[in-house]
């Protein structure tokens, strides 16, 4: 029986944010699939990108790639870490009393791309206002050249290992503006297109305004949802599988 050691680098899309069973998750139903298609198993590791911090996103991967052996990585690329990263004013959500309101400050430090402010959240009402600035005083461009330099470096410590690698997304609810739906979309496009790395494009399966695939809140996928991406990312996981050897049969 053939098998293959995936590592998913994702937020809480790796969980269903427990809105879901786990078993219904996209990485279970996966597994599910590639049994189903060619009697093989799946070994799925996960590795968490819910911080707002680009640099504990690199050490998640990091660890994923040194300790769990991966021969293949899925790197999501999170809308939400997008948005945080591009608007100009943040909530802080406090864990006691109320949360107060932060300008970004996204800023390459010696150790790397930093915002230095934890437990962020964009505001809600005045979303638009909040991206508009963050263009017009030159936040987005920092935010790019960050997610740029975070996928050269998480395709290079691929290429060291000798690890396939493709990136998953993005693809952003009902929640966000579809304006910023359609350019970070081209931007994601356009950077992994330059770093040449495989894109597993969501947009071909999901619609940002379809209802069916999302919770109430606009962000979140339900299990519909769940089933696409599974579905989506079938081709790339068998192509993996086809190029890796027959594991003898244990005794």
């Amino acid at each position: 029986m053939k098998r293959l050691r995936l590592g998913i680098a994702g937020g809480c899309l790796n969980t269903g944010y427990g809105l879901i069973p786990l078993s219904k998750v996209y990485h279970r139903v996966l597994a599910k699939r590639v049994k189903s298609a060619r009697d093989a198993r799946l070994r799925v590791h996960l590795a968490s990108l819910e911080s707002h911090e680009p640099g504990d996103h690199l050490r998640s991967v990091d660890k994923l790639l040194e300790k769990r052996n991966v021969e293949a990585l899925i790197y999501q690329v999170r809308p939400e870490f997008l948005w945080m990263q591009t608007t100009w004013i943040w909530k802080r959500r406090e864990r006691t009393g109320p949360g107060s309101i932060r300008l970004n400050s996204c800023h390459r430090a010696a150790d790397g791309w930093t915002l230095k402010t934890p437990d962020c959240r964009p505001i809600g009402k005045l979303r638009g206002l909040n991206w508009s600035l963050g263009r017009l005083f030159g936040k987005e461009n920092q935010a790019w050249n960050c997610v740029r330099d975070m996928l050269t470096e998480v395709k290079n410590a691929c290429d060291r290992r000798d690890v396939r690698f493709a990136v998953l997304g993005s693809i952003a609810g009902p929640w966000y503006l579809p304006s910023f739906h359609d350019h970070a979309h081209n931007k994601v496009n356009g950077i992994i297109h330059d770093l040449d790395i495989p894109f597993i494009d969501l947009r071909a399966a999901l619609t940002e305004t379809d209802d069916t695939i999302w919770f109430e809140d606009g962000r979140h996928l339900n299990e519909t949802g769940h089933e696409r991406i599974a579905e989506t990312v079938l081709p790339f996981a068998l192509q993996w599988l086809a190029a890796r050897p027959e594991e003898p049969a244990e005794e």
